[in-house]
């Protein structure tokens, strides 16, 4: 919605309140500017229409509009919804398509710290822009793309215990859950055998883990053979095996070593990537409790003697039911 008003007689705007911020205008006033006369905005209905030849708010605010187009918002379930198509961000993949997001499970450490851990880790020869989104990813923007590959290549990585996910810009990426039912992890097969160096053998192999997505550029171009390193998609099934068998015609046994960088904590009740099974948010806690003997409270008279004193024995005891928080129940048995 958009309001205009006119200048009132002692040259002040209608509806801007100078006790306040000079930024916060007083709709109080505003609604006085209207009654008095002094301000061309008139009521309609719940609305307030605006003249012709007054100012807007952003005039009156001193400040640029955001755009000119709005877009008209529906009601679903008493909540506002607005509707769009990816037709109409077409002109961000030109823009984006170059930016590393970094994505954390978890809330995300401090700017600087992690400007400084990625700094030291990546070692690129020319500057990066960096910019924090949200409580949970960071976008990278770089000089070259060659130091945009490394940063790819090298793949996700762990800051204060937290992983971090890395991977190229897509529309709206940051609204994906935090916590992941498949994740990309480097993996590393050693003695990989020389006749399967190849998209075909590493795709093969690979798929022993999980789904494979490319290797690095050492693997790819030869350039280190002691083993071979392929990024992998895997899912919260995955059973991280070992040691792989390949059978050639059935007779000769091939062994493949495998390591990985690291395992990420998953939960088998969501299915998801993210937090351990004993602290999933969805399991109820249950809480251990047990019957035990505990001293009965004693009771004193006006002279300070304890009342049933001559009494001993199990009479002075009582059953209770505790768990470790509090007594949930107690018992008259005794």
């Amino acid at each position: 919605m958009e309001l205009e008003v006119t200048a009132v007689n002692d040259g002040k705007i209608a509806g801007y309140d100078e006790t306040e911020s000079n930024v916060n205008p007083n709709p109080n006033l505003i609604l006085q500017g209207v009654l008095e006369g002094g301000s061309s905005i008139k009521p309609n209905g719940n609305t307030l229409v605006p003249s012709q030849g007054g100012k807007s708010w952003a005039d009156v605010l001193g400040r640029s509009t955001v755009g000119k187009n709005s877009l008209e918002s529906m009601i679903g379930e008493g909540k506002p919804v607005i509707h769009v198509q990816s037709e109409q961000f077409i002109h961000l993949k030109e823009k984006n398509s170059k930016l590393v997001v970094g994505s954390f499970i978890g809330r995300r450490p401090g700017y600087a710290y992690v400007k400084d851990v990625v700094t030291r880790m990546w070692r690129l020869k020319n500057p990066f822009i960096m910019r924090a989104y949200g409580d949970r990813m960071f976008t990278f923007e770089f000089e070259k793309e060659e130091d945009r590959s490394i940063v790819l290549e090298m793949g996700s990585f762990h800051v204060a215990s937290q992983l971090v996910v890395i991977r190229p810009w897509k529309l709206f990426v940051e609204t994906e859950s935090e916590e992941l039912t498949t994740i990309p992890i480097w993996v590393l097969f050693k003695q990989f055998p020389m006749d399967l160096w190849d998209s075909k053998g590493f795709s093969m192999v690979g798929s022993a883990v999980g789904r494979p997505l490319f290797t690095d550029r050492l693997t790819e171009e030869k350039r280190r053979t002691s083993y071979a390193r392929i990024c992998i998609e895997v899912d919260t099934k995955c059973k991280f095996p070992r040691e792989p068998t390949m059978v050639l015609d059935k007779q000769k046994v091939i062994k493949i070593p495998i390591e990985y960088s690291w395992k990420l904590a998953k939960c088998s009740t969501c299915d998801v990537f993210g937090h351990h099974d004993k602290t999933c948010p969805k399991k109820k806690q249950k809480k251990v409790e047990q019957s035990v003997w505990v001293e009965k409270e004693k009771l004193e008279d006006d002279s300070g003697s304890v009342v049933g004193d001559e009494q001993s024995g199990k009479d002075d005891l009582q059953l209770v039911v505790v768990d470790e928080d509090h007594v949930v129940e107690k018992s008259n048995e005794g």
